[in-house]
């Protein structure tokens, strides 16, 4: 049952990298965030493609760790703009804590034909649907992941309008949804397989700036065969009714606090921009500040040492004045001009002569 399981989980991540893999243009510049799949990265290359990565932890050629915040990533900076066809988000999107910002912050050096291409599990499947019913039942997600997904195809519709984008392509990994676990109601099971999306697993995502894509386009279903059938019941057991009422409120209001879960994460993920961009004209404004106090110090200097030394000059002049004046008052003077007196008439009169 565990090698099934494990060649099941294969199977699904197979069919979700080929889909991201198929969206991306022949020999186009990829800057990928987050931890790349080898397989994925792999194909990309095949495919004549120029690979760049930002992820959480970059380890360099000595095997020293680096951090590198995707968020925070200084893109511009390092890359410049226009540097890009496509933008990778690696992770899937509520892996990711802020995968809006993640995005907006990554586009700057995404061309203006560019796109994004995401993949996100579904929380709506109805595996999980089936498997939130039982109380108390241990369940563990299909795939590498550690957690439950949190995401339904209304949130990764939500976080591509925040990123100011829109979807161009969505395709699904679809996978079959099981009978739950033991203990369930009679026909709720088929109850869960004809809601909408139950057969979603994963939504691959490949989106583009506002205005640049045509129309709206529909989720193309991708089953990730071959997945084994689960032998199910006969079709003709009776249905409790009112176990499907139930059902439908729980079903109901899982959804409505997964999705004000997911809306409270937003908004506080617009609260940290918002109170970024408050500190940022903040420190704008106090930079213009400090520097118009600088101009006017230096001003203040210039002007204080023009008067200094305009007065030190002054004082100069007067007292080389001052020492003239107590110079001719005194008697050796005097007796000087008297002795060279005739030298200086001669002067004189040769200058005329």
């Amino acid at each position: 049952m565990t090698e099934n399981n494990a060649a099941n989980d294969l199977v699904i991540a197979n069919s979700r990298l080929s889909l991201e893999a198929a969206m991306v243009p022949p020999g186009s510049s990829v800057l990928a965030i987050g931890l790349l799949d080898p397989h994925l990265a792999g194909r990309l290359v095949s495919r004549g493609c120029e690979l760049a990565r930002v992820a959480d932890v970059e380890v360099d050629a000595a095997g020293t760790a680096h951090i590198a915040n995707p968020q925070h990533f200084d893109y511009l900076g390092v890359f410049g703009p226009d540097a890009f066809d496509v933008l990778l988000i690696a992770d899937a999107l509520d892996e990711l804590p802020a995968p809006a910002l993640v995005m907006r912050s990554a586009m700057s050096v995404l061309r203006t034909d560019g796109a994004v291409i995401m993949a996100a599990f579904n929380a709506a499947h109805g595996s999980l649907r089936l498997a939130g019913l039982a109380k108390g039942s241990a369940f563990a997600p299909s795939g590498p992941r550690a957690s439950l997904p949190t995401m339904t195809w209304r949130a990764v519709v939500g976080v591509v309008a925040q990123a100011g984008l829109e979807v161009a392509e969505a395709k699904a990994v679809i996978v079959d949804v099981d009978d739950g676990p033991v203990g369930l109601p009679v026909g709720v099971a088929d109850w869960v397989r004809e809601q909408p999306g139950a057969y979603d697993h994963e939504y691959v995502v490949r989106a583009v700036r506002l205005g640049a894509s045509l129309a709206p386009v529909p989720i193309a279903a991708t089953p990730a065969a071959p997945l084994p059938r689960v032998e199910r019941g006969p079709s003709t057991r009776p249905v409790d009714a009112d176990a499907l009422v139930r059902v439908e409120k729980m079903l109901g209001s899982a959804l409505d606090a997964l999705e004000r879960a997911h809306l409270r994460d937003r908004d506080a993920a617009i609260g940290v921009e918002v109170a970024s961009a408050t500190f940022r004209k903040d420190l704008e404004r106090l930079a213009v500040q400090f520097h118009r106090q600088v101009r006017t110090l230096r001003s203040d200097y210039r002007d204080r040492e023009n008067r200094l030394r305009r007065e030190l000059n002054q004082r100069l002049r007067d007292e080389r004045a001052a020492m003239r004046r107590r110079y001719e008052r005194s008697a050796t003077w005097r007796i000087g001009r008297l002795v060279t007196l005739p030298v200086r008439a001669l002067t004189r009169l040769v200058r005329r002569g």
